[in-house]
């Protein structure tokens, strides 16, 4: 089985609720599809290195690998079109949620490109969590987290915008 493991660039340390869902990962022996970038991607790719695992294939997009601490196999995603930054990045997610069985999203409720990996892998009716802030809620509830989180993101524009 593959799990897609992806979040927000802005996140400097993995919550414990996710950790105990990467354990879990490891202890059934999962295929880890993790990406280059920096925050969760690299925090998660430390993890898996502190924990000796070997099972990950590390995803990346354009000229070259940028970060892959355990030196794992990795998977090239094809950019014929040439693309340039979030949509570069955009393909590499794509094509690990179309290889992925079951994700995990460490989000913190503002990453544009996290929030859409998971409306791909509910597009995809496949099954995963999203971690938000120490919470774990699965694909049939991820409707609701997101709806809390634009109602938040509206106040706190109009907040701006008031003050």
């Amino acid at each position: 089985m593959n799990v897609f493991i992806s979040g927000s660039i802005n996140i400097s340390k993995l919550p414990d609720s996710a950790i105990k869902k990467i354990d879990n990962i490891i202890c059934k022996d999962f295929t880890v599809l993790v990406g280059d970038a920096k925050g969760v991607d690299m925090q998660v790719q430390k993890y898996l290195l502190k924990k000796r695992y070997d099972n990950v294939i590390v995803y990346f997009a354009g000229t070259g690998i940028r970060n892959n601490v355990g030196k794992w196999k990795v998977k090239e995603v094809n950019n014929a079109d040439g693309k340039k930054g979030r949509e570069l990045y955009t393909l590499k997610d794509i094509a690990m949620a179309e290889d992925a069985d079951y994700g995990l999203m460490i989000w913190d409720g503002l990453s544009p490109g996290t929030l859409n990996n998971i409306k791909e892998m509910k597009n995809r009716n496949k099954r995963f969590y999203v971690v938000l802030e120490g919470l774990v809620v699965d694909e049939k509830n991820v409707d609701r987290i997101i709806n809390m989180q634009n109602k938040q993101m509206e106040t706190s524009k109009l907040q701006l915008e008031l003050f």
